[in-house]
């Protein structure tokens, strides 16, 4: 995906934050807008709020958090009223190499309008914090924009713009953040001077945070997390599996027990996320949202996230080199419409497991890894009616819904413990209305390994009996870390597992604690390798499907460790395109496969040039490729790609084995006998002695000339950890000193790359 799904759990650490109880109460609305495109963002802004309701200057009703697009509902009237002051917290993620998440995207349009006042913000005290990646030469590109413009149009920052790099870890920046703003804004809004206050965060944010002890307010705070914690069993009983995996893991004998942790050694707790109630069964729901929704006038796209197009799957082909197509086969066998989703799903699951094994010590290394390296293109039906304008190097948003079966069981420990039925109707704090069975299938994220944090595992503990929660505390302690990155994180648990392992959380678990503990599914972004210029009623993806095993566990407990791992959305998408993967794509089968939720998310620079009169160089390993088949079918289709006035294309692709996952290679061989590619570099890492990258075969006299002399314009695509890195490391090697930073500033180098 094109952005880290990693939730950050923030504390109730605020709570810490030096509020002088004899301040004055600030009676004018604190707003706090996010701009978030995987939850990180939203999760601060939401975790702030909470935070600032507890135990701040304003009073809770005045206190409102809600995404930065619906600005114009909820804050524009305050801002207009020259004798209302008000307070504003940005939190804003940055999407790509510099673009605007989509629920802030009206916003910033908005900010950026040559027809707004000068003077809008002219009695509004506010602090931005930006998030974003440093792999990206945009860095932080949209808090900044916004902490720019909203000087410009008359505001007054309480301190400068904190900027969280995802590269290094957000806690380095967003925690001090966090711990001081409400109390700096506060003194702002009473008249205090802000440039003292600047300095202060600046020194705090490069300090390293020291976690102090927590005060009894976040103790209440965890009680509150879990109103029926006083029923949980605290009696000695049998040990839970958790607790057994964690004795056997600290090697503890039988009459040793589990370190108790201090609570300065313990995260602060993890803040209450969002809230709901459930209504009587007898009682008429109100409208939806969208049953009432009016198409902004300010949107450039029909279909959003909030309102996604329901598509079905054309076509589907494997990219990688297969033997066998027995799993698709069969998979398709058991897909009829009397078979229950749980079911089938499963059943899937376990046929591709056994035929493409991860873990056989029957079965050669190579093979096994070309088990795990699947990679897929996807065509996917657009829409008649509305317009879903998209251009090569722009990505799909896909919004995934849990797996059945974590559904499933959530669903049985909620009527089993609570009473609570599937239909029964639910209203969310900010509006959302459904079936309980609509929430745990398409809000909460039931199935990511991303909320499993060290906070929120501490705010579970409240749930847990003695045992347990001891457990779980030691494990979300820094004493615990080690054993936490072994137990939790390396084996990539989710709720589900958590629920499982320790099973005295399971009679407490509903949905108040689901909502408050656990954030909404993100989207998923996959790059376009598509061109509207060849059919405009459809479009395709090429993704790899996530499956993997996690590292063996050295312990005596059964079923510990080698845990079989299938990405939500990756492996869910290979199930429904198995009628395609295995060239069976019966009318009946087909008709049976559920929609798919998507809606387009543009880029801002990364496409081709208006007029191509410049070398283009397209550095693409793996599933980098996919926009530059997009860029190669596009010109291939117009008056560039036929009336022979063509410019040099020079695409390196990489990948391990050339038998197995050289992917389009017909295709682009095609391209470069047609002439549209002028050369095509490959490496492949695997095959031969010596291991081989993309960035080996750069340092050529072509292509330092192409880019100095002929200034051609660069696009790098794939993984940020390391191939960006060690791409840009070699650009700066064979090109002039400070080249490769110019190209950045005059957008002749541009990045589409993902952690």
């Amino acid at each position: 995906t094109r952005e880290t799904n990693r939730v950050v759990s923030l504390s109730s650490q605020s709570l810490k934050q030096n509020v002088d109880c004899t301040m004055p109460s600030i009676n004018t609305p604190l707003f706090i807008l996010y701009g978030s495109a995987t939850g990180n963002a939203e999760h601060i802004a939401k975790s702030l709020s909470e935070d600032a309701k507890q135990n701040s200057a304003w009073p809770p009703d005045q206190i409102h958090c809600y995404e930065a697009n619906q600005f114009k509902k909820h804050c524009l009237s305050t801002w207009q009223d020259t004798s209302a002051p008000s307070s504003l917290l940005i939190v804003t993620s940055t999407t790509g190499n510099g673009d605007t998440p989509e629920n802030a995207d009206r916003f910033v349009r908005f900010l950026k309008r040559k027809t707004t006042s000068p003077t809008l913000f002219q009695n509004v005290t506010y602090s931005v914090l930006a998030l974003g990646d440093t792999n990206y030469d945009q860095f932080c590109h949209c808090g900044k924009l916004v902490d720019k413009k909203l000087r410009e149009l008359g505001g007054t920052a309480c301190q400068k713009i904190a900027c969280a790099d995802e590269g290094t870890g957000l806690e380095a920046v967003v925690d001090p953040w966090t711990d001081s703003i409400l109390a700096t804004l506060a003194k702002a809004m009473q008249g205090d001077s802000s440039d003292g206050g600047e300095e202060k965060q600046d020194e705090k944010v490069k300090d390293t945070v020291t976690e102090a002890s927590q005060t009894s307010k976040e103790e209440k705070s965890a009680d509150e997390h879990a109103p029926n914690a006083t029923a949980a069993a605290k009696s000695e009983t049998l040990s839970s599996r958790g607790v057994k995996m964690l004795r056997d893991l600290l090697s503890l004998k039988d009459n040793e027990d589990i370190p108790t942790i201090d609570d300065n050694s313990l995260p602060g707790v993890a803040a209450k996320l969002s809230s709901c109630k459930l209504m009587d069964k007898d009682c008429t729901p109100p409208p939806t949202p969208h049953e009432t929704e009016v198409v902004d006038e300010d949107e450039d796209f029909y279909y959003t996230a909030d309102r996604p197009f329901a598509s079905t799957i054309r076509q589907a082909r494997y990219l990688t080199h297969l033997t066998s197509q027995e799993a698709a086969e069969r998979v398709t066998q058991q897909l009829t419409s009397e078979s229950a989703k749980t079911e089938w799903f499963a059943r899937a699951n376990e046929v591709y497991d056994e035929l493409f094994p991860l873990d056989d010590p029957s079965l050669e290394k190579v093979k096994l890894d070309q088990n795990g390296k699947r990679v897929i293109e996807m065509t996917l039906a657009l829409p008649e009616d509305h317009p879903f304008e998209y251009a090569p190097g722009d990505a799909l948003g896909l919004l995934m819904e849990n797996t059945p079966t974590s559904v499933a069981y959530v669903l049985n420990l909620l009527q089993k413990n609570q009473k609570i039925v599937s239909d029964q109707q639910w209203v969310k704090s900010d509006h959302f209305l459904g079936t309980v069975r609509d929430a745990l299938t398409r809000i909460i994220d039931l199935s990511s390994t991303n909320p499993m944090q060290p906070r929120s595992l501490r705010a579970w503990a409240a749930y847990a009996n003695d045992n347990d929660a001891k457990a779980m505390l030691y494990l979300a302690s820094t004493t615990g870390r080690a054993t936490f990155q072994t137990m939790i994180q390396e084996q990539r648990w989710n709720v589900v597992d958590l629920l499982q392992n320790f099973e005295s959380l399971q009679p407490q678990v509903s949905m108040e604690s689901l909502f408050a503990l656990l954030p909404q599914i993100p989207p998923r972004y996959y790059s376009v390798s598509s061109s509207p210029a060849v059919s405009k009623n459809e479009l395709t993806v090429t993704f790899a499907v996530v499956d993997y095993v996690t590292p063996a566990l050295s312990m005596s407990s059964e079923d510990a460790g080698s845990r079989r791992i299938r990405g939500l959305a990756t492996g869910y998408l290979e199930l429904l395109c198995s009628p395609f993967l295995c060239n069976k794509p019966s009318g009946d089968k087909t008709t049976q496969l559920p929609p798919l939720r998507i809606f387009p998310k543009p880029t801002t620079d990364f496409r081709l040039p208006p007029s191509i009169a410049e070398p283009l160089i397209l550095i693409g390993p793996g599933t980098g490729i996919a926009p530059f088949v997009g860029f190669l079918r596009h010109l291939s289709a117009s008056e560039v790609g036929t009336s022979g006035k063509r410019p040099p294309i020079y695409l390196f692709f990489g990948c391990r084995h050339q038998a197995h996952d050289y992917l389009y290679r017909e295709e682009l061989q095609q391209y470069q006998e047609q002439g549209l590619i002028t050369s095509l570099f490959t490496a492949f890492s695997r095959d031969g002695n010596g291991k081989k990258y993309v960035q080996d075969f750069m340092d050529t006299q072509l292509i330092v000339e192409s880019i100095v002399d002929l200034k051609a314009r660069v696009y790098l695509c794939g993984d940020g950890n390391q191939m960006a890195k060690d791409v840009q490391q070699k650009l700066s090697e064979i090109l002039p000193e400070g080249h490769l930073e110019e190209m950045k500033r005059s957008k002749r180098f541009l990045l589409d790359i993902w952690s």
